[in-house]
């Protein structure tokens, strides 16, 4: 499941509409980069960063075909497992 898919998916069922399109990938870096200086001139601890941003637009091709094989492991639909997620988050708040 893409990025796009799963927050579409997790927006509906929260009840949120997220922004239009996308963010420049270019935007992005030049937000990391500018929140790293100001960071670094005024010692502070920053979660946006430019690796947190390459794990942003990295994929994981990954595969539970051995968990089915060796286990005998049936995935419960992604939807599902999306939509408990967001409840759980929510109920959280």
């Amino acid at each position: 499941i893409s990025n796009k898919a799963l927050f579409t998916i997790a927006e509906k069922k929260a009840g949120l509409s997220m922004l239009i399109g996308g963010v420049p990938t270019s935007l992005v870096y030049l937000c990391t980069t500018v929140v790293g200086v100001f960071s670094r001139l005024f010692a502070l601890d920053s979660v946006l960063t430019n690796n947190s941003a390459k794990l942003l637009y990295q994929t994981w091709p990954l595969s539970n075909s051995k968990a089915k094989r060796e286990l005998g492991w049936e995935p419960r639909p992604i939807h599902d497992s999306i939509e408990e997620a967001v409840d759980s988050y929510l109920a959280k708040r």
